[in-house]
Formats: structure tokens, sequence, C-alpha cells
């Protein structure tokens, strides 16, 4: 451990994260993304009509310094990605082979990213952009193969995003390090990259930068709040206190509620930083996303999460919805719907969040988190529709006097479901998951993994298929 006194001594940044009650990587990460306003304004006000060429060349150059800044000279390893890509898509860019190569190189490289320079703890380190990075390069080989693609054979959305031309070496090193997206993300395609460096994404028909100040500062101004909470509240619910001798004293519900707590106020250092970034985003222009059926503008293109929505959302379906948005579109878009062929829906979304487990490393504690989230989300899809479709279920939940009982209860419950699995997503460590959930009696795991799916297959799903059924007889019937 180091001790105050090499603290001291240590460099100023060093110094000064000490005596804020934080860590050097961590003040590099919040000066790095506070840095993108200014750069941001430079960006639109002063560079707004060059070449992309001239943007391509700002951007890639305080990219890297800013890499430089938080990683020093593992930059290179960022680098080396989006040269091998480039030199990928040069090759043999536009075919299956290149997809094919590129989901099994991006992954890989981050995987062995990971098994080399992962510690037990979450890592601040050059990891961190690199799964950002990950994703971004796979999504540019599918946009291309989709670009070569029949047209025919193209989904809406595909015909969106696709595109026929390769990306040049200056253009894919803009593409994968500029500020606004770099170190905490959203996933941004790069047609949509060409189209704001080209100048199309704009709020106005007269050529002129867009008036983005009013928007960024109220999505800064919410993050500000997030910011603030989490210096204020969080430290108060540390996950080191989930092992301690006091919590495992404590008693059944009061360990339950600490995790409800705890999980919520796990997500907020992601909200946070989600959300700053997003004010860096609409300050450039690039989050520009087209108007709304009033004529206003909309600047949603890197929203990582819908604040009102997702602090009102009584329903884990209704949270994950609202959560970690472009890299849950980036899932489905690239993952799950390329999945269709399997011709099965259950099987997909498993295959989903395991990629998604991977991604985020290789501890146990990510893919415990994730198996539990598909249980949990089947059981809020199956139990929600149970309360609608069973009249006396429904009649119950609809009653007057059960509206605030629900709300309470539908809260906790969500809070529940969400912290619950959340334990391991922050421990990491089975020794250490194993700690709390066994005070809980592993609780979630015994209800949603075993006895709800035994429930479903054995009395939900039959039910539903005889109601639907009578349905049709009864439809039928009345054609007759």
């Amino acid at each position: 451990m180091v001790s105050i006194e090499e603290n001291c001594h240590g460099g100023f940044l060093q110094t000064f994260a000490w005596k804020v009650g934080t860590n050097e990587a961590a003040l590099r990460l919040i000066i790095s993304i506070f840095a993108g306003y200014p750069l941001s304004i430079f960006l639109r006000d002063n560079l707004h009509g060059t070449s992309a060429t001239t943007k391509h060349l700002f951007i890639s150059t305080i990219g890297l310094a800013i890499c430089y800044f938080n990683y020093g000279m593992d930059t290179g390893y960022l680098f080396f990605c989006s040269l091998f890509n480039y030199i990928l898509l040069f090759l043999v860019g536009g075919t299956g082979s290149s997809v094919i190569i590129s989901f099994l190189f991006n992954l890989g490289y981050l995987l062995v990213s990971y098994a080399i320079f992962a510690s037990n703890d979450y890592d601040m380190n050059w990891t961190t952009p690199q799964c950002i990075l990950t994703l971004r390069m796979i999504s540019v080989a599918f946009d291309l193969y989709d670009g070569h693609k029949p047209v025919e054979k193209l989904s809406s959305e595909q015909k969106s995003l696709c595109f026929k031309e390769s990306p040049g070496l200056l253009e894919i090193v803009s593409y994968s390090f500029f500020f606004g997206y770099l170190l905490t993300g959203p996933q941004y395609p790069l047609r949509q990259y060409r189209d704001y460096m080209d100048g199309k994404l704009l709020d106005n028909e007269s050529g002129k930068p867009s008036d983005t100040l009013q928007p960024a500062m109220r999505i800064l101004t919410i993050g500000m709040i997030y910011f603030i909470i989490e210096i204020l509240l969080v430290p108060s619910f540390p996950a080191t206190y989930l092992v301690t001798e006091e919590f495992a004293q404590s008693s059944f519900l009061y360990k339950l509620f600490y995790i409800c707590l705890f999980g919520r106020f796990t997500i907020n250092k992601y909200v946070t930083f989600w959300l700053i970034s997003e004010g860096v985003c609409i300050l450039s222009g690039i989050a520009y996303s087209g108007k709304d059926k009033e004529g206003k503008a909309k600047w949603t293109a890197c929203s990582g999460i819908k604040p009102l929505a997702f602090e009102t959302a009584l329903s884990v379906r209704d949270m994950v919805a609202t959560f970690n948005i472009s890299t849950n579109t980036w899932l489905a878009r690239y993952v799950y719907k390329r999945l269709k062929f399997l011709g099965n829906r259950y099987i997909s979304q498993i295959v989903s969040l395991l990629f998604l487990a991977a991604w985020h490393g290789l501890h146990i504690g990510y893919y415990n988190n994730f198996i539990l989230e598909f249980f949990i989300v089947m059981f809020d899809v199956q139990a929600t529709e149970l309360f609608t479709k069973v009249p006396i279920l429904n009649n119950i939940s609809q009653h007057r006097l059960m509206s605030l009982v629900k709300l309470v209860v539908l809260k906790f419950c969500m809070l529940l479901f969400m912290g619950y699995p959340l334990v391991s997503f922050v421990l990491l460590k089975w020794s250490k998951i194993h700690l709390v959930y066994k005070e809980v009696y592993y609780i979630g795991h015994i209800f949603f993994v075993i006895l709800w799916p035994i429930f479903s297959f054995g009395v939900i799903i039959p039910w539903f298929k005889t109601q639907k059924l009578k349905s049709k007889e009864k439809e039928n019937a009345k054609t007759k």
C-alpha cells in the first residue's frame, strides 16, 4: 500500500488526488472528460467548414494526446488495434471473412489484454477505452460488409448505417480516438461520423455551426448532480462492507435493503460519466439526430442513459431499456439480430449476454451477473403478463387502495433485482461473492434460476398456450 509520505513526494496530480480522496487514474479521467468541453467549442466554431482531413488531424492528435495523458505508452496498444483494423478492411473489407476476422481479433485482443493487465479489482487502465474500441471496430467491419450486400437483403437499419468505401488510416484513427467518446463511450456508427466530418449534421439549413450550448449545458447540469451524489453519498455504501462481519451479523431484511442501495449507488458513477461525456458530444454537434415532430433539434445520438425514465422505472425491463443505451443498441444490432438464424430468441439472448460478459472481462462475477440478468428479465416479463391477463391478479393490482403499496413494492423489487446481480459484477471473485450470497441464502439464484423456470415451463407457458387456443376457438366460432 502506498504511504502518505510516498503520496506527498509523488507528482502534483498524485498528491492532489490523494488530498481530495481519489486516485490519480480517476483524476486524470475526470480532467480528460471535462477538457472535452473547450475542445468541442473549438472544433465546432473554428474548424466548421474546413475539410474532413483537417478535422481528422485535429481529432487524432487531441485523442492520442488525451490517451497518452491517461495511459502513457500503453496508448500504443490502442493505436495498434486501429492500425490492424485499417489493414484488415483495406485488404478484405466488405467480405464475410473480414467480419469473422474482425470479430475474433478484436474480442481476442481484448480478452488477452484482460488476462495480462487485469487485477482482482475494477481496473482504470487502457483496457477501458480498448473495450469501447473493440465494439466500434467490429461494427465498422459489419457495416462495410452490409454495404457490399444486395440492398434488398438489408433491413432499414442496416441501410442507414452501411457504406461501401473502406476507411482510410487517418479516418479510422480519428474515428477511434474522438475525444467525445474515447474514454467512456458511447458507441457511434462510422457512417454518421462521416456525415459529421462532412458538415451534414446541422440543426439549421444555413450551414452555420449548430446551436448546441443550451442542450449541452442541460445534460452537463444533470451530470453534475450525479457527480455531487457520487462524492457525497456513494462512499456511504461501499462494496467492501458486504464482506464484513457487521454485514453478516445484520438482519436478513437489512441485508436485502443494503443490497438495494448498494446496487443503485454502484451504477451512479457510470451514469455520471455517460452524462458528462454526452454533454461533450452534444456541444461538438456530433450528437445531432434530426428533428422531432415539432421541428426541434434532437441531440440523442450519443445518449447513454435517459435519467428521468431510469429513475422512475418500476421494472427491470424499463430500467434496462433506459440504461447503457448505446451498448445495448450495439449488442442488439451486431449480435442478437445476427443470431436470428438460430431460430430461438432465448438462445440468442443467452449468447448475447455471454458476449457482453466476456466483453467486460474474464472474472466469473461478470458472467454470474449477466446470466442472472437473463433469468430476472424473463421473470419480469412473465410476471407482468400474468398480472395483466389473469383477472383476479389484474383486479388486485389495479385496485385504487393498492396504488401506493404497488409503487413501493415494485420499486423495492426493481432495486433488489438490480442490486443482487451487481454484487458479483463489483466483487468479481467468487470467494468474495459467495460470502455475500450465502448471507441471503442465495435467494436470487434459487428463485430466478431454479424455482421460477420450473414454474414457468410447467405452469405459466402451458396456461398461456391454453388461453391463446381458447381465444382462437372463440374467434373461429364467431366467424362461422
